[in-house]
């Protein structure tokens, strides 16, 4: 659970502060998961997320994130 936390802040972090989002954002799930962090609980969180974004643009941006999470997008893309 501490991993969650961790990984929901430096989610909004980047989300809040980067420029390069979408690479840092994966670069952020990558880590996670090397960390240990399974496709479900990575999707869970991201949609914890959402929910809290106070912008359609960063919840576009997570939407995007949770597809390449989930396997939704060109087999290259995906992290798990």
């Amino acid at each position: 659970m501490a991993n969650s936390k961790r990984f929901r802040r430096e989610i909004m972090d980047v989300l809040e502060n980067d420029k390069d989002i979408i690479q840092d954002l994966r670069r952020c799930a990558f880590k996670y998961k090397d960390f240990g962090m399974t496709e479900d609980e990575m999707i869970e969180n991201l949609e914890a997320l959402r929910k809290e974004v106070e912008s359609e643009e960063k919840e576009d941006i997570i939407l995007v994130l949770m597809d390449q999470v989930g396997g939704w997008c060109h087999r290259d893309l995906r992290i798990f």
